[in-house]
């Protein structure tokens, strides 16, 4: 059945995305009320193929049961006499009619009316609270209500407690205090209502103190404070879809979601700035782990802020119209996969972080960097698409500058970069309605200051660069610590394929090198550089140059060593 379910899912997202695309203009596109540049049929490819991938729900389980279990021995309140008024209290008969249901293996108390408790109680971890109809228990200022690890609740989507709901905690299992805490509620059972344009944090804030998991309903929840996730706690906020629970934040410039040493875990909804003017950030994480699966992001100045991580997973992931989607600051063992980021200025920007892997991911029609690594170490993307990037002028939508990079990286080491598809608008600019601020000018790869690397099988088109490779340091004359340029296509940039400045022990092995894209003569140099130590082609076709004589001419003060390059004119090896 789980099966069957995720092929539905699937289908339903290929049709959804293509009833976005259905209809749209020769030249531009609007997915999630964004105006989009219209682009070439592999950044659209690449934007089907991964939105496609996205499920409709992510695999996080839902704990919370149903119904009450045909084996379960029931008491009400109603059978003990309690007052039920919201004013009397009446904790001495809960906590008699619990202690009766804990004698059973297992036993549920029944609550249909306001019972107010004045004293604390504790749930025994073999007992299942039910609130039915106008249930609720409402609990005094000196009152605390315990749940063992291991008790359930079993209600609908009304609110169930009240009160000093501040005062309820989960409390370890008293018959296996190892046991791992797991209790889950729905935010609604704390006072937080989808579509009453109040503010939810109140509630959600009360729910995240309690539990391991809290669930959301379908609607929308609005956030003007912020809240305050457990520290060095675990928490998962499930929605019920990506496309059906929405999660709005304020305007004030602030953190919506903080949390220190938290594993924290977002899951099914959609999550937006209220009116999407990129004032604020949605969460702010320093150390802990963070998850998030099956999520739309959209409208943040810094979207997700994450410091001092060791654990980070992204999947299914949708963001657009973001000033800065994900900000990494020493973490490691970050992981995205199946994500997408459309019309975001910065997609990824990590510093002094390791171990970071990316793959079936796309950032497409960006119009800052896609990707800004400093200081990092043990990269690895792989099949990846950093398409369609292109300027954002002053009096545009996003007057925030001008696209530079697709990928950035600066003082990093042990990178390998594969299957990349990489492109702008720069060979695109003169069919955009002959807007050529609309141009791109930025380079496909920058890599200065590192070291150790590889760029594999990758497409490298329409950029005004390629590649640029600045400044090797010192541990790069190391045998091994060089950097190779292997299998890769360069078509259609603008000004050079691969330009090298103060570069050391870089390797072009079997590339090719063309300048023409679409039927369009470009004016590029396929390779060029200054200053550079050991630069070796091998095996690479070329274009323009004819004889390895004029390569050696286009990197003066240079030392440039050539194994079987070939000449795409002649088809043979050049002299």
């Amino acid at each position: 059945m789980k099966k069957i379910y995720k092929v539905i899912s699937l289908i339903i997202s290929a049709v959804l995305v293509l009833l976005a695309f259905a209809g749209c203009g020769a030249q531009k596109k609007v997915v999630n009320g964004i105006e989009l540049m219209n682009g070439s049929s592999e950044a659209i490819s690449l934007f089907n193929n991964v939105a496609a991938s996205m499920p409709l729900l992510s695999s996080a389980p839902f704990e919370i049961p149903a119904v009450t279990p045909e084996e379960a021995t029931v008491i009400t309140d109603k059978s003990l006499y309690t007052a039920g008024n919201g004013i009397t209290d009446d904790s001495a008969l809960l906590r008699q009619g619990i202690d009766l249901a804990a004698t059973y293996a297992t036993g549920v108390f029944v609550i249909s009316s306001e019972v107010k408790i004045e004293e604390s109680i504790v749930i025994p971890a073999n007992v299942i609270l039910e609130f039915r109809g106008n249930g609720k228990i409402i609990l005094g200022d000196c009152a605390y209500l315990y749940f063992e690890n291991g008790s359930k609740i079993i209600a609908g989507m009304s609110r169930i407690f009240a009160g000093a709901v501040n005062n309820i905690a989960v409390v370890e299992n008293s018959k296996d205090p190892s046991a791992e805490l797991v209790f889950a509620v729905r935010a609604e059972w704390f006072g937080a209502v989808a579509n009453d344009n109040a503010c939810d944090a109140a509630g959600v804030q009360a729910a995240v103190n309690v539990a391991t998991k809290v669930y959301f309903g379908v609607g929308r929840y609005d956030f003007v404070n912020a809240v305050t996730l457990p520290t060095n706690g675990k928490v998962d906020l499930i929605g019920s879809g990506k496309t059906r629970t929405e999660v709005v934040t304020g305007q004030s410039g602030a953190s919506y979601f903080t949390a220190n040493g938290t594993e924290v875990g977002f899951y099914d909804m959609k999550i937006a700035e209220a009116g999407h003017p990129m004032y604020s950030t949605f969460i702010s994480l320093d150390g802990g782990s963070f998850k998030m699966s099956s999520i739309m992001l959209n409208g943040f100045k810094k979207a997700v802020v994450v410091k001092n991580s060791n654990d980070i997973n992204v999947e299914f992931f949708y963001a657009t119209a973001n000033l800065e989607v994900f900000t990494f600051t020493n973490c490691s063992n970050i992981n995205f996969s199946a994500s997408l980021s459309t019309t975001n200025k910065n997609f990824i920007i990590g510093e002094n972080c390791s171990n970071i892997n990316l793959i079936n991911s796309s950032s497409v029609w960006g119009f800052g960097t896609d990707m800004t690594l400093n200081g990092c170490t043990n990269i690895r993307l792989n099949a990846l698409g950093f398409d369609l990037g292109y300027n954002r002028k002053s009096g545009s939508t996003y007057p925030y500058g001008e696209n530079l990079y697709a990928i950035y990286m600066n003082n990093c080491s042990d990178f390998s970069i594969k299957n990349l598809w990489c492109a702008s608008n720069a060979g695109l600019s003169y069919t955009n309605s002959g807007d050529v601020g609309k141009a791109i000018n930025r380079t496909g790869m920058y890599i200065t200051n590192s070291y150790k690397g590889s760029i594999e099988f990758c497409t490298i088109t329409n950029h005004p660069y390629g590649i640029q490779i600045l400044n090797s340091p010192a541990a790069a004359e190391i045998a091994g610590n060089g950097i190779l340029i292997h299998g890769n296509q360069f078509v259609g940039n603008e000004k050079y394929e691969a330009y090298l400045t103060n570069a050391k022990n870089v390797t072009f092995e079997f590339n090719s090198h063309k300048q023409y894209h679409s039927g369009e003569n470009v004016d590029c140099v396929e390779a060029a550089g200054t200053g550079c130590t050991n630069i070796v082609f091998r095996g690479d076709t070329f274009y323009s140059f004819n004889s390895s004589t004029e390569i050696r001419n286009a990197f003066p003060n240079s030392t440039v060593y050539f194994d079987s390059i070939i000449s795409a004119n002649t088809g043979n090896p050049m002299a």
